[in-house]
């Protein structure tokens, strides 16, 4: 689970410097971070409960 937490966190900063560069801003592509981080934290391993699941977030 820490590897998909430090492969989203390392995304978003990624994302985050551009939107400061107006020429590579876009904002179909910042929503669909939006969206992406949306689903990673609603979703959760099957086999976790879902207390350890929200304190790894």
């Amino acid at each position: 689970m820490k590897v998909i937490s430090a492969i989203h966190n390392h995304f978003i900063q990624k994302i985050r410097k551009r939107i400061w560069l107006p020429h590579f801003y876009d904002k179909s592509k910042w929503e669909d971070v939006m969206n992406i981080t949306q689903k990673l934290k609603l979703s959760r391993p099957s086999n976790l409960p879902k207390s350890i699941f929200i304190t790894v977030l």
